[in-house]
């Protein structure tokens, strides 16, 4: 499993560099060709670099996008909420993974900039080629959410959810 994640963050990188930049609206918006990881992404664009201004809980992030500031829930993730077991820890994880590093954000739709229930932005989160979504689910720290639907990435996610309960980690250790 872990080659596999190691050929996706390669076909992600290459994507990169093939790449080509421009800027809309004041973000740095970068359009990928076509390649492996995660297939829909290197299609798609990312918006930033973001800088991470605080980590509120284990799937919500505070960030300072070129001037703009808003609050970002991770799309597909659910972590557990305050006063809940594993809480501190995937707060923890999530700070592990984003703190001191820019971020780049990806919306379930291109161009289209949706809102939660509480007002804040929902989007997938990328550290480099990481996509910290999947990444928080791999680690054990969130389970797999497709309340709303499954979104463009539903093959990681089960497959991060699957490895996740094999190796026994995080909210999966005591089951």
């Amino acid at each position: 499993m872990q080659s596999l994640g190691r050929m996706l963050a390669a076909a992600l990188l290459l994507a990169v560099v093939v790449g080509c930049g421009r800027e809309d609206e004041g973000w740095k918006v970068r359009r990928f060709g076509s390649g492996d990881a995660s297939r829909e992404a290197v299609r798609t664009e990312l918006v930033g670099p973001c800088r991470v201004v605080e980590v509120v809980d284990g799937d919500t992030l505070d960030v300072s996008c070129h001037s703009f500031s808003d609050q970002v829930r991770l799309l597909r993730v659910d972590a557990p909420e305050a006063g809940r077991p594993g809480h501190a820890e995937a707060r923890a994880a999530l700070l592990g993974l984003v703190e001191g590093r820019d971020v780049d954000l990806l919306f379930e739709e291109r161009g289209v900039r949706q809102r939660g229930n509480y007002g804040r932005l929902l989007a997938y989160v990328y550290v480099g080629e990481t996509n910290v979504n999947v990444e928080l689910v791999r680690q054990g720290w969130s389970t797999f959410w497709t309340d709303y639907g499954e979104g463009r990435f539903a093959g990681p996610f089960r497959a991060a959810e699957q490895e996740a309960k094999a190796a026994k980690r995080g909210l999966w250790a005591g089951s």
